[in-house]
């Protein structure tokens, strides 16, 4: 492994985050980098009944001395996790003697598996995802993308070899609602993003049971006093554009109460609104015939009041908060 410093980047980081370290209780571990850490919270807000969601992110090569040490010292016995995920090696470690080479990549791979395996019974081993060039961000970065494919390869391998199962994520990014996410910069996501990630790991990996997705299902039905499967009509209010509660809301509803249809995304002033969001049209509030259905308002306590007045005036008699809604299902 490296000990020389001209195999570091400029500068390099580790970031470890334990949540509710007051508490005990069920943890998941998140291995990785700073694309990890943008994803650690959005996972938490959906399962933090159950987990609590800790994080070990850094910049230093899977090669280099300091990773393993700074590692090692982040493990201890007064945390255990229920599920480790191993996101590493993707965006950092492109520089020195050992950045090239696939041998040494795949055993210490291996061998960091191995060591999250000592500690926790269910490993999840995650594929990177893509760069775009920092001038075009729409436009991929062929040359980096060649470092990534050749990466994930051994990430794949690593999981077959040590029993693993593999979350692709490069793959999930690249087809579905994943294509439709910008980056902000060349490595990272738009936030809104890791909602939809942590969504399709709850979905593709089972990270809750039957009889846990089961009771939060009949928390959300009775806070939005839903007794059988219904049109669900959401409304924004005004100026909305690519917001984090419409989201975080969505995923919500899709992975809680699959019976739950959002037809419309309703807002006051469509001028600045986007045309749809989670392929779910957008239209404005006088327009939905349909007064019947739920409405479930995303606002903040200035604005709920106002934007209820208006539901309220159009005929709508099913309207629900959805803060409040959050509040009582402590999420």
């Amino acid at each position: 492994m490296s000990k020389n410093f001209q195999n570091r980047e400029p500068t390099e980081w580790v970031n470890s985050w334990l949540s509710h370290a007051d508490c005990e209780g069920d943890r998941i571990l998140l291995n990785g980098d700073s694309v990890t850490r943008g994803l650690r919270g959005k996972l938490e807000f959906y399962i933090k009944k159950w987990y609590k969601v800790d994080l070990f992110a850094s910049s230093f090569a899977i090669t280099d001395n300091l990773f393993w040490r700074n590692l090692q010292c982040f493990f201890n016995d007064e945390y255990k996790y229920q599920i480790i995920f191993i996101n590493y090696n993707y965006h950092h470690g492109y520089i020195g003697e050992y950045a090239e080479n696939e041998e040494v990549l795949q055993r210490l791979y291996q061998k960091l598996i191995y060591l999250c395996q000592s500690l926790c019974d269910r490993v999840i081993v995650m594929t990177g995802t893509s760069c775009m060039k920092p001038e075009h961000l729409e436009q991929l970065d062929e040359d980096v993308e060649y470092g990534i494919h050749m990466r994930n390869e051994i990430a794949k391998k690593a999981a077959e070899n040590t029993g693993c199962v593999l979350f692709d994520l490069h793959h999930v990014m690249k087809q579905g609602f994943g294509i439709n996410f910008r980056y902000v910069d060349h490595v990272h996501f738009e936030n809104n993003a890791y909602f939809y990630i942590a969504y399709k790991m709850l979905v593709s990996l089972s990270i809750l049971n039957k009889e846990k997705k089961e009771k939060a299902q009949t928390l959300i039905y009775r806070s939005l006093e839903i007794e059988k499967p219904t049109k669900s009509i959401v409304y924004l209010g005004k100026n909305v554009g690519r917001g984090r509660n419409e989201y975080q809301l969505f995923f919500l509803l899709k992975y809680f109460c699959q019976d739950i249809r959002i037809v419309a995304w309703a807002v006051t002033d469509g001028n600045n609104a986007d045309k749809e969001i989670c392929g779910i049209p957008v239209c404005e509030i006088e327009q939905l015939r349909d007064k019947k259905s739920l409405l479930i308002i995303l606002a903040n306590e200035q604005e709920e009041a106002k934007m209820r007045l208006t539901a309220e005036e159009l005929g709508f008699n099913k309207i629900k908060s959805y803060n409040s809604m959050l509040s009582e299902l402590f999420l």
